[in-house]
């Protein structure tokens, strides 16, 4: 028989000589067979579409591994030899470095086995003699182990009786040469090699066994580049022929070629995007019609998202991993729990991997566990959730009392809520039982059995899942049990089980859309013998075309030497894979962004660089492709300077919202007002609102934007009532108005929530409003205790009993937080601990002297006003009447009050750094600012009549507050300064007034947030806009906005 080989050019040459030697070697005969060798699967379908045209019968395609296999696995499968599958390899390279040892604790090591696996398949690709392999292995160190456990890898393969992919094309080839291939060679038909991209040495001494028992064609690809050529030319001399004395088909053309320059990636696929839709109008059909990269990140999630985003049908050539899949992701995320402590990140991620089925929602699992403070761990999610039922109980218990209309809405959330609270707490008790395997699950089989178990438990299949999904859940299945087939090893992990599963999920691949039916995508590298129209070649980067080598830990080629020629290959090869889609494509645009996605500056690449010095006509560098600028006399130059220069002149929108962006664009450069555009008022788009509220909020007016809800005060309860309501406002309410009016409208107004992430709040240290509550709260048990016994009396020192009970209590509450998750580190927890209770001694301490000067026992503790008026111990709402005569309740929470011979005096604990007594002796409330003094003096005034003079105070309790006293004496000033305040905070509310006040410019802050004091640790602050502090000072006094000076006793004139 023959082998033939020819240089063809690929394309339409490549096509032409395919369908000329199938008719000529089939005889004119169209049922004799015949068997097509195609690049990849992709291609083989590309052809039988094309020879379908025009009717064929009984032509095969078949990638090189499936002919290895037609050919060799009958000889191999007679003589008892199984087949090397993933799981069998690992294990039998792990065996292998065990056996010459070498490594240490790095045996099992996922990067040694990727590493060790990579250069055995090289070397049975390559097939080197044994003096090549002496020579490798005398270079020493990772080389010298890494070569004999490659000796000791081929001997467990040929005791365990298994084969490899090179096995079969040996066993193939030894087959064809005994004559005992027959049935297989009738079947085949004569055989065409059709533009191969990568070809081993057992494959071609596979051709050439196939050359001598049958005919067999070659058309090598042939681009007249020595490096693109260097391949082929090496293949050919492997196959007995001589490169330069082939005969060659086809004519060197040059596509039409331009480039696309673009600000990134997404602006370039974008463009690329918008190219596709120009040319489907032009009659390309999307089928021949190619989006190419060399680098999957960041291009093929953006090219598969702006497609979808354009609504037009694409094929994958990658395909999708099975381990994306519902049945894959839910698994593996399964698995991981464990190893991850149930962190809610990763419970969260697991639950979003699949279609809600059932229960509480993905929202609820995020709300609840972020309200209970849960961060990993499944004793955080028992312990947390427990606090939050009791919590949640309780209230629920104090509403149903209540069991009013205003409740019950309330009422309803909070039991639905429990309900999904106990559900989810029961689901990660399940999940916990369910994701700890058995104690004896050593092997692959009892761990893939396990695996199997908590898929089919926890992953069930829906019958609303997609057709693609179901079918991906079966191959999981499939995967599965190849795991459970694997033979045993020593003590196989958890660890290793669920990466030797995630591998094998992300090789098994399931196809992504049906060639023909919309536009290829994919690595660059996969378009090899397709003929297309037109191709984008994305990403034209330095480093990506061609890609710098992996670092290679064994044979190191940054030394200058690579004695198994890898560098040299890669590069031949991707050049090949670059030159053949040119050549077999009727355009080509080449597409280079200036940024990366860290918006770093990107430099093109050489082979870019080469294509414009081509199209330019002179030689053209990095430097001189940036300053090309686009124009008439380079028709084959678009520059894009950003994403709204893309749009600016004539263009093919994406879609719709693109379309109105490039609208708006327009409209904008002719007339320059956008508001009286059409666009601007229809109510359906965002367009008119934020050219108004910028408009707005540019003008000297006090607007809606600005926080000017006067229209809808009428109409809206919350403001038409001002602050005379049902329920009473608490201080801290006044306080916050008289702050920022705006953040009390969200607040108390929208009751707009933060949304705060329990993981983003885990800080080093206990944070400063948790030390405070702490504080308080071991303050008021511990005083609480010794009043309920008489004590203390005025002059009475604590005992040394006194001082350790005090410290248990402070232990006491120190567990209760550890339990919530509110200490911060270990560390610096037990630090704290310290600092605080040497901070209680100090208080009793100075507590005693206090007393002793002024006479005064402690009273109340926690004392509340105003929640449940004359119930039980808490006390009447504080009650102030305005100037309009409006009647306005206030509640809240007295830290202490202490008695003395007609005397009260109030303490309100502060934790933090102390405050300038100067500030409440020019104003007692200090411009509605601090008002807590104010109203907790109106309130035992109102509650304890008969006490004379009442004395407020801050006391701040710690080292920063060097423990001093801001003391607030003047009754009768602060009850009038407290009516004028809530005054103007009343009218403020009923006119619907609630401007920005950013406060003073404080400059930087540590936290990151805005500089301005009201502003800081404010939660609203991202809503707000930049220039607020120039929109107050341009809008202070203006109607509405000028109400909040009036807070101030001397309002500026």
């Amino acid at each position: 028989m023959s082998l033939m080989l020819a240089r063809v050019r690929p394309g339409a040459a490549a096509e032409g000589w395919l369908d000329a030697r199938l008719a000529e070697l089939r005889g004119g005969d169209p049922l004799t067979p015949a068997t097509i060798v195609v690049p990849s699967n992709y291609a083989g379908l590309n052809q039988r579409r094309r020879l379908a045209v025009n009717a064929y019968a009984n032509v095969r395609t078949a990638v090189m591994a499936r002919l290895a296999e037609l050919a060799g696995a009958p000889e191999l499968a007679a003589g008892g030899r199984l087949p090397l599958s993933r799981v069998i390899e690992e294990a039998a390279i792990r065996r292998a470095v065990r056996e010459v040892g070498g490594l240490g604790p790095q045996t099992d090591h996922r990067a040694v086995v990727t590493t060790l696996k990579s250069l055995f398949r090289e070397l049975a690709d390559r097939r080197p003699l044994a003096a090549e392999l002496d020579e490798l292995a005398g270079r020493g160190g990772l080389a010298e182990v890494a070569l004999k456990a490659h000796a000791s890898y081929r001997a467990i393969l040929a005791r365990e009786n298994l084969y490899e992919r090179a096995d079969l094309c040996a066993a193939g080839a030894a087959r064809l040469r005994a004559g005992r291939a027959a049935d297989l060679l009738r079947e085949l038909g004569p055989i065409l090699l059709f533009l191969p991209a990568r070809l081993t040495v057992p494959e071609l001494d596979l051709l050439q066994a196939f050359g001598e028992v049958t005919a067999v064609d070659g058309a090598l690809p042939w681009l007249e580049d020595s490096e693109a050529d260097a391949q082929p030319a090496r293949w050919a001399e492997a196959l007995g022929r001589r490169w330069d004395q082939l005969p060659t088909l086809g004519e060197k053309t040059r596509p039409r070629q331009t480039v696309l320059v673009a600000p990134d990636a997404g602006e370039e696929v974008r463009a690329a995007v918008r190219a596709v839709l120009g040319g489907l109008e032009a009659g390309v059909p999307l089928h021949r019609t190619a989006l190419a990269y060399r680098s999957s990140e960041p291009y093929k999630k953006l090219v598969r998202e702006t497609l979808e985003a354009a609504g037009l049908p694409w094929v994958g050539l990658e395909g999708r991993p099975i381990s994306e899949s519902f049945a894959g992701r839910g698994l593996l995320g399964l698995l991981q729990l464990q190893s991850q402590r149930f962190s809610r990140n990763a419970v969260l991620n697991w639950l979003s991997s699949l279609p809600h089925g059932g229960g509480p929602s993905l929202a609820q699992w995020d709300r609840i566990s972020r309200d209970a403070g849960v961060v990993r761990s499944v004793q955080q999610w028992r312990g947390r959730l427990d606090l939050k039922l009791i919590e949640d109980r309780r209230k629920l218990d104090e509403l149903q009392q209540q069991d009013d209309d205003t409740t019950e809405a309330w009422r309803r959330r909070l039991g639905h809520e429990i309900d999904d609270t106990e559900q989810i707490q029961g689901r990660i008790e399940e999940m916990n039982r369910l994701t700890r395997p058995p104690d004896d699950a050593k092997s692959w089989a009892a761990l893939a059995a396990w695996a199997k178990k908590l898929r089919t438990q926890l992953v069930k299949v829906h019958n609303s899942w997609p057709e693609e999904q179901v079918e991906a859940s079966h191959l999981v299945d499939e995967v599965l049990d190849s795991l459970a087939a694997a033979p045993e090893d020593e003590g196989v992990s958890v660890e290793r089980f669920v990466e030797t599963l995630e591998d094998a999920l992300g090789a098994r691949r399931r196809p992504e859309g049906r060639l023909g039916q919309g536009v290829v995508t994919g690595p660059i590298s996969a378009l090899a013998g397709m003929k297309l129209d037109q191709v984008f070649l994305l990403g034209m980067t330095e480093r990506a075309y061609p890609a710098a080598p992996p670092a290679d830990p064994i044979l190191a080629w940054e030394s200058g030497q690579d004695p198994l020629s890898r560098v040299a290959r890669r590069l031949q090869e991707e050049r090949l894979a670059f030159l053949g889609t040119l050549a077999g494509s009727g355009g080509a645009t080449f597409c280079y962004p200036r940024h990366d996605a860290d918006q770093r500056p990107a430099y093109p690449s050489r082979w870019l660089l080469d294509v414009v010095t081509e199209l330019e006509g002179r030689r053209v560098g990095p430097v001189e492709m940036s300053e090309l600028a686009a124009g008439p006399e380079r028709p084959w130059l678009r520059t894009l300077v950003s994403a709204a220069a893309a749009l600016a002149g004539p263009t093919d929108p994406i879609n719709v919202a693109e379309r109105q962006v490039a609208e708006a664009w327009q409209i904008h450069e002719r007339s320059g007002d956008l508001l009286a555009s059409a666009l601007a008022g229809r109510d359906d788009l965002p367009l008119g609102r934020g050219l108004r509220s910028g408009a707005a909020r540019a003008s000297g007016r006090f607007t809606e934007f600005d926080g000017n809800v006067a229209a809808v005060a009428p109409l809206v309860s919350r403001l038409s009532s001002g602050l005379n309501r049902l329920h009473p406002i608490s201080a801290s309410g006044i306080e916050q108005w008289a702050g920022c009016p705006f953040r009390y409208f969200l607040n108390h107004i929208l009751e707009v929530e933060p949304t705060r992430r329990p993981e983003d709040e885990e800080a080093w240290s206990i944070s400063p409003i948790d030390r405070g509550k702490l504080v308080h709260a071991i303050l008021q048990e511990f005083l609480s205790t010794l009043n309920a016994s008489g004590r203390p009396g005025p002059a009475e020192a604590y005992t040394q009993a006194d001082r350790e009970v005090l410290a248990d209590i402070a232990r006491q509450k120190f567990q209760e937080l550890e339990e919530r998750g509110q200490t911060g580190y270990r560390l610096a927890w037990l630090n704290e601990q310290s600092a605080i209770q040497l901070d209680l001694q100090t208080v009793l301490s100075k507590d005693e002297e206090f007393r002793r000067e002024h006479g005064l026992t402690p009273a109340f503790f926690e004392q509340r006003f105003g929640f449940e008026e004359a119930e039980g111990d808490g006390w009447a709402a504080a009650e102030i009447e305005l100037e309009d005569g409006t009647a306005v309740r206030l509640r809240g929470y007295i830290d202490r009050v202490d008695l003395g011979d007609a005397a009260a005096y109030i303490t309100d604990y502060k934790t933090g750094v102390a405050g300038s007594p100067k500030e409440f002796a020019d104003d007692p409330v200090v411009a509605g600012t601090k008002v807590q003094l104010a109203v907790y003096s109106k309130a035992v005034r109102q509650q304890l009549a008969k006490t004379g003079q009442v004395t407020a105070a801050y006391w701040y309790i710690s080292p920063k507050g060097r423990f001093m006293r801001i003391e607030v004496a003047d009754a009768e000033a602060g009850d009038q300064r407290l009516a004028g305040v809530v005054g103007v905070v009343n009218q403020g509310i009923l006119a619907g007034a609630f401007p920005q006040v950013p406060g003073e410019d404080e400059g930087w802050s540590p936290t990151r947030r805005p500089g301005w004091s009201n502003c800081r640790f404010c939660d609203y602050h991202r809503i707000c806009p930049t220039g607020r502090d120039l929109i107050r000072e341009r809008k202070r006094d203006e109607p509405g906005a000028n109400l909040h000076q009036g807070l101030l006793l001397e309002p500026p004139g």
